[in-house]
């Protein structure tokens, strides 16, 4: 029988033969150090998992052919393309195959099916650079700086106009094949450019390593504020120091995603930023309920709610 739990299993299959396949564990350090996961797999083990991973998906999934069926052809001919291309595979990196199963999961339309980084690469970037020196926003085809870390030299306003000579429309598609979303919403893949509260960072920086392998700086083409187009190469930052450029909602789960504030008498303004009750499950009625009592008991008459 198919349950959304049984999907944890697959998720991690591929990354235990990852870890396994991976050298020893890579120390943090004050200065950076090389990436794990540079190594050459082998070909026959990274098949075995694939195809466990593929076994385990049209299994366990719910909904695994909801979209790519025969009534949708062009959403079951770019599940089939993905399947290849895993199936392709000879002796890749763990880069490499990570990004062929996340462009696989992202071909199921369901947007809680992620891969994740083996335990070990997590790790490394957590603390080391990997991450763009800087928050933004975009709405697909440009790119704006919000904030960025002191030794970048960008400045809020700032334009990035391509990353590793890629444009920002083409690398919101690139980003976007290996991001998972809910059947046609591929609007989302947008907003999760940005940030991807599932994962470690925005997807760009996410799937950096996917589009240009492991670096420690980025080239950058820049428009400057009320300036000059230049082109700048960047140091990158570890996932700690890309949190602190700006607040994030990294994992968050639903029990501390529920915020109820006071702006004024009688208004009160109910935020709810994410409904995932999987990780650290809660009665959602019990939350609601103490936000409803909360509510009368400040006089609330006008409830804004935020989703």
């Amino acid at each position: 029988m198919r349950t959304e739990n049984s999907l944890l299993v697959c998720l991690t299959s591929l990354g235990l033969c990852l870890n396994a396949c991976s050298s020893t564990p890579v120390p943090i350090a004050a200065t950076p150090v090389e990436p794990p996961g540079m190594q050459r797999l082998p070909a026959e083990q990274v098949q075995q998992d694939v195809d466990l991973a593929v076994e385990i998906l049209e299994n366990v999934l719910p909904g695994y052919d909801r979209y790519a069926n025969s009534e949708s052809p062009m959403l079951l001919a770019e599940r089939e393309a993905a399947l290849a291309a895993l199936r392709a595979l000879k002796t890749p990196t763990v880069y490499v195959v990570y990004g062929a199963l996340s462009r696989y999961a992202a071909s199921l339309r369901c947007g809680h099916t992620k891969t994740q980084f083996p335990e070990r690469v997590e790790e490394w970037r957590e603390n080391n650079p990997s991450h763009l020196p800087f928050r933004f926003v975009t709405d697909g085809q440009r790119m704006l700086v919000t904030t960025a870390a002191v030794l970048s030299g960008l400045s809020p306003g700032d334009e990035i106009v391509s990353n590793e000579g890629i444009t920002v429309p083409e690398l919101v598609s690139r980003v976007g094949a290996l991001t998972s979303v809910d059947g046609l919403t591929t609007a989302t893949r947008v907003a999760l450019f940005e940030e991807d509260g599932d994962l470690p960072g925005s997807t760009l920086d996410h799937y950096l390593p996917v589009l240009f392998g492991p670096n420690t700086h980025a080239a950058l083409e820049l428009q400057r504020l009320g300036g000059d187009q230049v082109t700048v190469r960047v140091p990158l930052v570890s996932f700690k120091e890309w949190r602190s450029l700006s607040e994030s909602s990294y994992r968050e789960d639903f029990k501390t995603a529920v915020h109820l504030a006071f702006p004024m008498p009688t208004i009160g303004v109910l935020t709810i930023n994410t409904f995932v009750n999987y990780r650290d499950p809660i009665d959602p009625a019990a939350v609601f309920r103490c936000v409803v009592a909360n509510a009368r008991g400040n006089g609330v008459k006008t409830l804004i709610i935020y989703l």
